[in-house]
């Protein structure tokens, strides 16, 4: 028994000792990164895994990520298949606290409502993901719940800092929304609402419907949401299947992806087809990930007069995104002004 006690106050001073140098957390993508530095503050220290400009799907486990795993607190991948590197990386760190399962491992895709469920499952259709496109974190509706599943983690490696954990969790909730929707809309009707709404694809109509003090409530929309009526509706090609959250948030229409199957490169008659297509449908806009090549896209971009957007997927994908709320600035921003160049170039509405 007194070994038992012995042992257990052991590990309650090492815990605290652990609160009080730092909780080391370790990251896959950068933008969870971002998100986890947000809700853990000065109690944390968080490395990503990945870069912003890299391919998360393709990440070599080398030595130097097995360290970092070694040392972690809490571990917190998106899951969904995004990463199946990680399996090697978590065997090679020998850091059982972190393994999945446990108390130190987060995935931060738990509760998010996905997109892109398979019916069947065939290798031959490409690069599928069984669990439904794992490109969660472009809607930031999305990033209010991995911040609640990366609170829960923090909660449970350091539980006497819950409570500002919590705090913190709702500053952020409460960031995303104004940054969503604006200050004035989220003042009037109050974050839950407007999320509620936004989720049931319901918004636009009622703000179209409702009026405050004479006026439309359209009127008052605001942030990210209220810059994307700019562009919604306006299509676009794509280069991979990365953008179907982005676009079903913020109301732009992916037309077609330049890869013929997720993960498997075009050819030269799948290019044509969407050059024929780019040109009947008055098609804009041509989207590349950073960590892609451009070749094909710039070709097209040619042969259709069509803007090409390098455009980063991730947080640090480019030197001006330095954290998640930065990378909607950068792709809302960018989509406007390609969208209103087009547009006074081809002298069409």
């Amino acid at each position: 028994m007194r070994r038992f006690i012995y042992s257990f106050l052991l590990l309650a001073s090492a815990g605290l000792h652990a609160e009080e140098a730092g909780i080391n957390v370790v990251t896959t993508l950068p933008d969870l990164k971002s998100i986890a530095e947000i809700i853990g503050g000065d109690k944390v220290k968080v490395k990503a895994l990945s870069l912003g400009y890299q391919d998360p799907h393709y990440v070599t486990p080398k030595p130097s990520l097995m360290a970092a795993v070694n040392k972690a607190d809490l571990f917190v991948e998106i899951g969904l298949d995004l990463e199946l590197w990680t399996e090697r990386v978590l065997d090679g760190a020998r850091n059982p606290k972190v393994r999945k399962g446990q108390r130190g491992h987060v995935y931060a895709s738990k509760g998010v409502a996905r997109l892109e469920i398979p019916q069947a499952i065939s290798r031959a259709a490409g690069d599928l993901h069984p669990q439904g496109n794992p490109h969660i974190w472009l809607d930031p509706l999305n990033a209010k719940v991995m911040a609640a599943n990366i609170a829960e983690g923090l909660k449970r490696v350091a539980p006497a800092q819950a409570s500002y954990f919590d705090d913190r969790l709702k500053a952020f909730e409460k960031a995303v929304d104004e940054r969503l929707f604006g200050k004035v809309l989220v003042t009037l009707l109050g974050g839950r609402i407007l999320t509620r709404l936004t989720r049931q694809g319901k918004l636009i109509e009622f703000l179209e419907a409702k009026e405050f003090r004479g006026e439309k409530l359209i009127g008052k929309l605001g942030g990210w949401l209220g810059e994307a009526r700019k562009f919604r509706g306006q299509k676009i090609i794509t280069f991979h299947q990365a953008w179907v959250y982005f676009a079903n948030r913020f109301g732009v229409v992916v037309a077609n992806t330049i890869e013929e199957k997720p993960g498997i490169p075009p050819s030269a008659k799948r290019r044509d087809l969407l050059i024929q297509q780019a040109r009947s449908e008055n098609i804009r806009v041509i989207a590349v990930g950073t960590y892609y090549d451009t070749s094909v896209p710039e070709a097209m971009a040619e042969a259709t007069g069509a803007k090409l957007l390098v455009l980063p997927i991730m947080t640090e994908g480019v030197k001006d995104v330095t954290d998640y709320f930065g990378l909607f600035d950068y792709l809302i921003g960018r989509l406007v002004q390609a969208f209103e160049e087009a547009k006074k170039e081809r002298g069409s509405p």
